[in-house]
């Protein structure tokens, strides 16, 4: 569709637009493309102000969600992103949580429901890019999966979307960025230890030019201060921060053209 140059970001939580795309989302707000950030849960399982995980006795689920809205607006800011929109659902908690019981939980939701309601935005705002996690919610989390499906039939069902990204890490990437921040005391979670958050290198076709972005990428980090389990990534010094966030890469998930193999360094390569 001629015309037609808005990205937008489907993010589960808050803290996943500063963690997975800061680095894109202020390159098209240095090149003045529009870009629409919708985040699909309030977080309320994350870390409390006591530091208590959402599956610890007494941790405060409402504290929570509120002291995320509050940080995801600053870190919204520190990405470049000035048209944000939070939906109402409560985040589901990691696979095999207790609250992924609740009705109002985004993974109880209707995905032909959730896909209309955002192919109805993305044809309003003339989006023909849509950003967010590849098939295995990039490291198995249920609301990160639940993402990628309401994207993907969003996309069939709009007259807009042209592409499906997916930001993701290249296996050769974490294979350099591990050791490195292993023998420098670095706390990193196991999905990134035993590799299965990697992306074959032969996947990744658009490495957009992203490095210029870091110091904003980790200023918006540390916008979500509650998330105590990010905080080695802040202190780990700028060469590794660097190493694994600086250059964000991205795989093409889903083109309406059988002919569309997307553009080497540009999410709307070809599109606009």
């Amino acid at each position: 569709m001629p015309g037609a140059s808005t990205v937008l970001f489907l993010h589960a939580h808050p803290d996943d637009e500063s963690l997975f795309t800061a680095g894109v989302s202020n390159l098209l707000a240095d090149t003045q493309r529009p870009a629409i950030l919708i985040t699909c849960t309030d977080g309320r399982w994350g870390f409390d102000l006591s530091g208590r995980a959402g599956v610890t006795d007494g941790h405060d689920d409402v504290d929570t969600a509120r002291v995320r809205a509050d940080e995801l607006a600053h870190a919204a800011a520190w990405c470049g992103i000035t048209d944000h929109r939070q939906w109402e659902f409560f985040d589901s908690g990691m696979a095999g949580w207790p609250q992924a019981a609740d009705p109002r939980a985004f993974v109880n939701q209707s995905v032909g429901d959730l896909a209309d309601r955002l192919a109805q935005i993305c044809d309003e705002h003339e989006v023909c890019a849509l950003v967010t996690y590849d098939e295995r919610g990039f490291y198995g989390h249920p609301d990160h999966i639940m993402a990628n499906r309401v994207a993907l039939a969003a996309a069939s069902r709009s007259s807009c979307v042209q592409r499906v990204w997916y930001p993701v890490v290249a296996e050769s990437r974490f294979a350099d960025f591990v050791p490195r921040a292993l023998a420098r005391g670095v706390q990193l979670p196991a999905w990134i230890t035993d590799g299965s958050a990697g992306t074959a290198d032969e996947l990744i076709t658009c490495r957009p030019g992203t490095a210029l972005f870091a110091d904003r990428k980790r200023a918006a980090i540390a916008a979500h201060a509650s998330q105590i389990d990010n905080a080695d990534l802040l202190t780990m010094g700028a060469e590794l921060f660097d190493l694994l966030f600086a250059a964000e890469t991205y795989q093409l998930g889903w083109t309406s053209s059988p002919d569309d193999a997307g553009h080497p360094t540009d999410l709307l390569g070809g599109l606009e």
